[in-house]
């Protein structure tokens, strides 16, 4: 009989078993021949047929344990593992079953609004001037035709050209509206204001307050893998309704301006040429088609 763990070594002996007491002794009796150690037979030539570490019988019993945790703890580390994600998958579906998560943005101050705004403009921005006159200028200039259409006095607005190496356009809660530099260069005016105008319209409507309202209910949740999904897709979803409705409010401004909506469109086409697309904005076919519809 082999012994899983004992490195399958057989023994060139004669087992035979004798009653010791209640229970049976196995004994292992040598069997002298012409390949005995000693030459003349006796207890070496009980030995192993094949090559083996020689260690001994406790030895081989050591290396079978190691073998079983080398060979099993990998995979019990990866059920444990398992088992945990799915029940923290389950509580965070039963908590967000039985407890709704409301974002309102009326809990939010206007000064908190501005602090966060204040936060955010120092996170987004390079501190590097953009040393580009040209742009500065156009910007300057967009800014000029957008911001009179801002309803909310209280809030100082203010269209900054930044030089980081995005493509993009971000709206901070104090007002401060930032555009890239790698953007601008690739909108006309026209296209300029609509981008504008779209990221006013996240101030207007209080957007970002309200993301953080629902983001200070769920802060802790959303930091836990597995539980986090369904706020995640709820978050998700807001955000996406978010950027339809800005679209629909940078719209109307260029209605008001006497500009046709085929350059919200151009300006969306261009703004996410080999960007990839995030769950917190729609597709751009779905967007192009909300627009129609401002």
């Amino acid at each position: 009989m082999q012994i899983h763990g004992y490195g399958g070594a057989r023994w060139a002996g004669v087992v035979s078993t004798r009653a010791v007491g209640s229970r049976d002794e196995v004994q292992r009796t040598s069997v002298p021949g012409p390949n005995a150690l000693s030459g003349e037979g006796g207890p070496c030539s009980a030995r192993p047929e094949t090559g083996g570490l020689g260690t001994g019988e406790a030895s081989r019993e050591r290396q079978g344990g190691e073998s079983f945790w080398t060979r099993y703890a990998g995979g019990l580390f990866l059920a444990g593992c398992v088992a945990v994600g799915m029940s923290l998958h389950v509580a965070g579906t039963t908590l967000h079953a039985n407890h709704p998560v409301v974002a309102d943005p009326t809990q939010v101050t206007l000064e908190q609004e501005l602090e966060l705004g204040s936060q955010c403009q120092r996170m987004a921005t390079s501190g590097r001037p953009a040393r580009d006159a040209e742009q500065e200028q156009r910007v300057a200039r967009v800014g000029q035709t957008l911001l009179p259409h801002a309803r909310r006095s209280e809030i100082p607005y203010q269209v900054h050209l930044e030089n980081n190496q995005r493509v993009n356009a971000q709206a901070c809660s104090n007002g401060a509206l930032l555009i890239e530099r790698n953007l601008a260069r690739k909108l006309d005016d026209q296209e300029l204001l609509f981008v504008g105008g779209h990221e006013l319209g996240h101030v207007e409507l209080r957007h970002g307050v309200t993301r953080t309202s629902y983001l200070d209910q769920v802060g802790w949740i959303m930091a836990v893998p597995f539980m986090r999904e369904p706020f995640a897709r709820d978050y998700e979803a807001m955000s996406r309704e978010h950027e339809k409705a800005a679209d629909c409010y940078a719209v109307g401004i260029l209605r008001a301006e006497g500009i046709p909506v085929e350059k919200a469109e151009s300006a969306l086409l261009k703004a996410t040429e080999g960007s990839p697309q995030h769950g917190t904005h729609p597709p751009i076919n779905e967007r192009l088609q909300h627009l129609r519809s401002c």
